[in-house]
């Protein structure tokens, strides 16, 4: 259990408060994908590298005591060539969304972006659909099974483009990347009732095929 915890600075309340909240290459090294940790029941934020896989490995950033504030995603929010990884947050209250502008691991700002009151509205993903160097934000709906790319130039919502609806409701987006070997990002899906996984391969927000994924019971979670 000590290994997610972080000597003299971090709390640990447990395994279930500390959950990974997103990656990205948070210490510019362009080589470990870094990991994002966020403790529920302290409001604290760490990040960890598998560079590293020893013990009290969590290096902490900024906390967010408000527990309704949520990371959904990770990405390049800022417009500018720095080339940090911003961290993407929602209300899950007040269906506020929120940018925190990062250099490294630390913290130079924050902007609200577009509001969505609508709770059923989650996050799924963020990646570059349309190639242009911005991170956009790939929206599911959960009791319409409804799609949605947000085009975004920095923290301004460009427009928007529907993707392919998903009829099935126990299925939700918990991921996107390039799995292919193409220049598009994916949309990776699971099950959340049965465990089953699946790949949806686009061209931007075109859906091409689908491929089902190995199993894994439904404890585990992206």
């Amino acid at each position: 259990d000590g290994y997610f915890s972080y000597s003299g600075t971090l709390s640990y309340n447990g395994e279930s408060n500390l959950q990974r909240a997103g990656t990205g290459h948070f210490n510019k090294d362009n080589f470990y994908v870094d990991g994002l940790w966020r403790n529920t029941f302290t409001g604290e934020n760490s990040v960890g590298s598998p560079a590293s896989l020893t013990t009290d490995y969590l290096i902490p950033i900024q906390p967010m005591t408000d527990p309704n504030w949520e990371i959904v995603g990770t990405g390049y929010f800022d417009g500018t060539t720095d080339k940090s990884i911003d961290i993407l947050w929602r209300n899950k209250v007040t269906g506020d969304n929120a940018v925190w502008f990062m250099d490294g691991m630390q913290l130079l700002g924050a902007a609200l972006i577009q509001e969505v009151p609508d709770l059923d509205w989650k996050v799924g993903a963020t990646a570059d659909f349309n190639a242009d160097g911005a991170t956009d934000i790939v929206w599911h709906h959960a009791t319409t099974g409804l799609n949605f790319v947000w085009y975004m130039q920095g923290t301004n919502l460009i427009t928007t483009a529907q993707i392919q609806t998903a009829s099935n409701l126990n299925w939700e987006i918990v991921g996107a990347d390039f799995f292919s070997s193409d220049a598009n990002p994916d949309l990776l899906w699971r099950n959340k009732s049965t465990g089953d996984n699946a790949m949806w391969f686009m061209n931007g927000t075109s859906l091409q095929s689908t491929a089902m994924l190995p199993y894994a019971a439904t404890y585990w979670s992206v």
